[in-house]
């Protein structure tokens, strides 16, 4: 449980303060702008940058253009020699120069005195193509190499003596997730090891969940799903809604332990029917000292002849299926008044649409009409906000006297949760492309409060990415309503307590539910993962 004011979130409800140059502001987004990728350089095979906020804009400017210019720009450094830490960013029928690629990687491989595998430490797939396969780049003068057991840096004059204390402390390493986080905890920061060698390791966050999760596989649903003619997923909300809650979901996915030392970064796979085709979907939530990332990513491969490459589909679809939070807010005493009838809302047990100022409920017809409501006994009513915008809120509360003792928000339930929401904006708005809030009284003094995020489709790509930075990020916080004994039927500041929209209170439970998915023909592959 973690004690907020105001609670930020970039998709994830995951506070983003991104390092140095990170923090995109208006500045920093001019000098993404004017950015050049011409005069990039290599310095003994290592690609060298003036500084952090140089790098930070080379990696922008590559992750907003094409992976084909991608491809074009790193190929010129692959053939000076660049060998890159991971799989090269190039075209799948450049053979000749993939093959180039992969020999010389064995042939250093097998000279190398430090046996360790750091493959898989970096979540971010422009990041770590930077990086050469010593696990080495140049930043301001200072050599950095990646490790397994953390960034170690230092002068250009030093990096002999680097090289080999990190040849020797890898020979020390653990394999255990739990004293990987013990070792974070202890060791976290910034610390000179050695005269003239520092070490960074991410230090485990306030809100961090470090060494625990899930051990029991994955869950239920088939990582497919074709729709039904009536809900076809290419055209209709509603079916693709149920064919992502029918996707697998991974609750212990392919993982990379030694990451962790960095963050968060894990991986999961779906096969297509021809299994030379298959669906990856990423998370990755990582600190560098040099370069920060939070994101997601879905992407399709083709396997290669050395590695898997990526292969465009007919679509891919990114998103966030549901953000689930739970509060102690008390349970408001409503009335509301229609047509000329005054109800207990607490005893009609009807959903409460708010949004643009007014309120709602849906009538026998299903038209959505206006309602005037009171708040009594110093009760109140909340609602949230996304992006500093008032977007459709739906209140539903529980009978009193009355206990649920059912999962209300299992899978079936989701979908019809979801269709609420649906319903209403395409009434209303004429478009399902907006986020929205239910907010479900689940007890006197508790509240269920689910998020459902609009998604990112785009057809005929190899990958969509969403990475999470100052663009992404967004407060949501509670506005609360409390009108004493006068009818109401919209509200503005002066109806509302806490116009700063600053109270939040505890959340005491946090899910995340990511899911990608992609389509080649007629057949659908996804996944979903839940944090």
């Amino acid at each position: 449980m973690k004690p907020l004011n105001t609670l930020k979130i970039a998709y994830l409800f995951t506070s983003l303060l991104l390092l140095g140059a990170c923090e995109f502001n208006e500045n920093e987004n001019l000098l993404i702008e004017r950015a050049d990728l011409s005069d990039l350089k290599l310095e003994n095979r290592k690609f060298s940058f003036a500084s952090k906020e140089e790098l930070a804009s080379k990696i922008e400017l590559l992750k907003r253009g094409s992976r084909e210019n991608a491809e074009k720009l790193f190929r010129k450094f692959y053939e000076k020699g660049f060998i890159p830490m991971e799989e090269p960013i190039i075209a799948s029928h450049d053979v000749e120069l993939l093959e180039k690629i992969f020999n010389k990687k064995k042939q250093l491989q097998s000279r190398s005195v430090d046996s360790t595998d750091n493959s898989n430490l970096i979540g971010d797939k422009v990041f770590v193509a930077f990086i050469n396969d010593d696990n080495e780049i140049i930043v301001d003068g200072k050599l950095y190499k990646f490790s397994s057991r953390g960034l170690f840096f230092g002068e250009l004059k030093d990096s002999l003596r680097i090289r080999n204390y990190v040849s020797t402390s890898s020979q020390n390493r653990s394999t255990s997730r739990t004293s990987m986080c013990e070792y974070r905890r202890s060791e976290g920061g910034i610390r000179e090891v050695e005269d003239g060698i520092h070490r960074f390791i991410r230090p485990v966050e306030d809100d961090e969940i470090c060494g625990g999760g899930s051990s029991g596989g994955s869950g239920g649903g088939s990582g497919v799903s074709t729709g039904t003619p009536s809900a076809n997923p290419r055209y209709s909300a509603i079916g693709l809604n149920s064919l992502i809650q029918n996707l697998r979901v991974v609750t212990n996915p392919d993982d990379n332990w030694f990451q962790n030392i960095f963050g968060e970064y894990r991986y999961a796979h779906e096969y297509f029917s021809d299994d030379e085709y298959r669906f990856e979907l990423d998370y990755w939530n990582q600190t560098w000292l040099i370069y920060r990332s939070l994101g997601v990513e879905a992407e399709t491969h083709e396997e290669g002849w050395f590695w898997w490459n990526n292969v465009d589909s007919d679509e891919i679809i990114l998103g966030i299926n549901k953000v689930h939070l739970q509060y102690n807010l008390p349970q408001p005493n409503l009335l509301f008044y229609h047509n000329y009838v005054n109800h207990s809302f607490n005893q009609f047990f009807q959903p409460l649409y708010i949004h643009d100022g007014s309120f709602f409920i849906k009538n026998n017809n299903s038209n959505y009409d206006p309602v005037q409501i009171k708040v009594l006994n110093n009760t109140q009513l909340p609602f949230f906000e996304f992006k500093n915008e008032a977007v459709l809120n739906i209140y539903i509360g529980k009978p009193l006297n009355i206990s649920i003792n059912y999962n209300v928000l299992n899978e079936s339930n989701i979908r019809a949760l979801y269709k609420l929401g649906i319903d209403f904006l395409e009434s209303k708005l004429g478009t399902t492309d907006k986020p929205f809030y239910i907010t479900l009284q689940s007890t006197g003094d508790k509240v269920d409060v689910l998020l459902f995020d609009k998604f990112d489709r785009k057809y005929n790509t190899d990958e969509v990415e969403n990475k999470f930075d100052s663009d992404w990020a967004f407060s949501a916080s509670v506005k609360t309503l409390d009108a004493g004994q006068t009818w109401t039927s919209d509200y503005g500041l002066q109806n509302l307590s806490g116009a700063a929209f600053n109270y939040l209170g505890n959340y005491t439970h946090k899910e995340v539910d990511v899911y990608g998915l992609a389509r080649r023909g007629n057949e659908w592959r996804g996944l979903r993962l839940k944090f």
